[in-house]
């Protein structure tokens, strides 16, 4: 029986239906946009405390996980909810992997954040062999619904620590300088993409 997922976010703990909603719906876009793809290692950037790998964990037996984040106490809490991972601290500008190594690698909500991130994109193709799955908000959406529920208003919705905004046609565009885009999904209010590496 699979262990229940620790957090100390609000996001993942919510009883709010609309949240909640929002939230099951975009982990259910990372389970339906990696199901298919055959690999045999991935890695994830910027893990946090673990919650895509944990709801992944059914698929993800005899693969070999890893998983990083820059802040140690993220790493702390994940090591409980994802003990089948190998957990590193490390910056998504500079990974410590070697090239082509990594089947999957997954990076979703983290480039937003990032203060080079065509820097982390460069890096992600680097360590990739196949296959990557990123996601950012869609930030004309995500600035609305913020707003919409009385958040952020002095920014305009802006969340504090996004710092990057795209919109799915222009997170389109960026990504593909660097991976085929094989999938687009629009899961609200974020753009996941799956990308092949060329």
């Amino acid at each position: 029986m699979k262990k229940k997922f620790l957090s100390k976010h609000y996001k993942y703990t919510t009883k709010n239906p609309i949240s909640k909603f929002l939230v099951d719906n975009f982990i259910k876009n990372i389970l339906d946009i990696t199901r298919n793809i055959n690999f045999q290692n991935v890695l994830e950037i910027g893990c946090g405390e673990g919650i895509i790998l944990h709801s992944m964990e059914h698929f993800l037996e005899g693969k070999k996980v890893t998983a990083i984040d820059l802040d140690e106490k993220e790493i702390e809490t994940a090591r409980q909810n994802i003990p089948f991972a190998d957990l590193h601290v490390a910056n998504a500008h500079e990974l410590p992997f070697p090239d082509n190594h990594f089947d999957l690698v997954i990076c979703c909500e983290v480039m937003e954040h990032l203060e080079n991130p065509k820097k982390a994109l460069e890096e992600i193709q680097r360590v990739s062999k196949k296959y990557c799955v990123l996601s950012v908000p869609n930030e004309p959406i995500w600035c609305m619904l913020n707003v919409a529920r009385g958040a952020h208003l002095p920014s305009l919705g802006n969340t504090p620590g996004h710092i990057n905004h795209w919109s799915s046609r222009s997170f389109k565009k960026f990504v593909g300088n660097y991976f085929e885009i094989v999938q687009v999904t629009k899961p609200l209010p974020w753009t996941m993409l799956l990308g092949r590496k060329q």
